[in-house]
């Protein structure tokens, strides 16, 4: 997946990340069963995110060991209209708190690279060739050496 930095690329990650982990799921027409099964569906999905953040945040971990990747999948019933990803947040604990728009530009464009990677090693029936303009751009020194040694 092509992507530009920024916190507008990692809500397009999201969604890839959800395309590729997560098939979309058909929901039945009643109020009733559209409730059970958005509600099976926000309890799998944040399943299948916690068990993905785990391995990835092994990645974010090479550059920076407190940090601790999450994804929040909301359960509320308001959110009907756009059930499969709009509510989906990526969150990065860095130890200043969760909210990814806040995190300086260097964390932002380091996760938009980390996290096309982990999808692009999820996506084994095709070849991928990354091009990255200035992977070292807004990132301290030894996280630039760290990305350099991940390359």
């Amino acid at each position: 997946p092509a992507s530009k930095s920024g916190s507008s690329s990692l809500e397009d990650l999201t969604e890839n990340i959800i395309d590729v982990e997560y098939t979309k799921t058909r929901l039945s027409k009643t109020k009733k069963e559209l409730y059970n099964a958005y509600k099976e569906y926000t309890e799998g999905l944040q399943e299948i995110l916690d068990i993905f953040s785990d391995k990835i945040s092994e990645t974010f971990n090479n550059f920076k060991s407190e940090w601790d990747i999450k994804f929040h999948v909301p359960s509320s019933v308001q959110t009907f209209r756009d059930l499969i990803s709009n509510d989906v947040e990526l969150r990065i604990d860095d130890g200043g708190g969760f909210n990814t728009e806040q995190k300086g530009s260097g964390l932002q464009r380091l996760a938009v690279i980390l996290l096309n990677f982990e999808i692009l090693k999820r996506m084994e029936d095709k070849s991928h060739i990354i091009c990255i303009d200035e992977p070292d751009i807004y990132l301290h020194q030894g996280l630039q050496k760290k990305i350099k040694k991940f390359f």
